[in-house]
């Protein structure tokens, strides 16, 4: 069960870095030809700016995701990595669990901020509900890997990695 959860986060992960590299390119090619527009009209692409907004808002929501599946955060390895058996259990428990209870905090704020997030983005009249909600799927991707990590922790000897992937 560990391994079919754990394959469909790193499914989710490589879509989500398709994603962000589609977004960057985007975001990238609108802005050089409003600059180009502007240049030789007079007047730029309007929708640009905003939609390079939301852009990096979503960038910002899946590199999240990317960032902490592929453990490129800083994190308490230099702690854990030094400490023997039960100790390095503890610490990267506690670690996990706080990583968890932050995320299920987010999560558990999601229904309110949706409330709030009535409208439109200007000019672009994209729903701005639209613009918060890969930070929601993002955290709910990182509970599952945050439960994956915890039991990795208790079945591989206090790692949150599988055997094959340590160094």
């Amino acid at each position: 069960m560990l391994r079919g959860v754990d394959a469909f986060l790193s499914a989710c992960d490589r879509v989500a870095v398709v994603a962000a590299n589609g977004l960057l390119i985007a975001m990238v090619a609108g802005n050089l030809a409003t600059m180009l527009v502007r240049e030789v009209a007079g007047k730029g692409i309007v929708h640009v700016f905003p939609a390079t907004m939301v852009g990096f808002a979503w960038l910002v929501f899946i590199g999240f995701y990317i960032v902490y599946r592929r453990r490129a955060d800083v994190v308490m390895a230099v702690l854990t990595g030094r400490c023997r058996g039960g100790l390095s259990k503890l610490l990267a428990t506690v670690a996990a669990l706080a990583g968890l209870f932050l995320l299920v905090l987010i999560l558990a704020e999601a229904p309110r901020i949706m409330a709030l997030s009535s409208g439109f983005v200007e000019i672009i009249e994209l729903p701005k509900r639209w613009v918060i909600a890969p930070l929601f799927v993002a955290c709910g991707l990182l509970v599952l890997d945050g439960l994956l990590t915890l039991a990795r922790i208790w079945t591989t000897g206090g790692s949150d990695r599988p055997q094959e992937d340590r160094p």
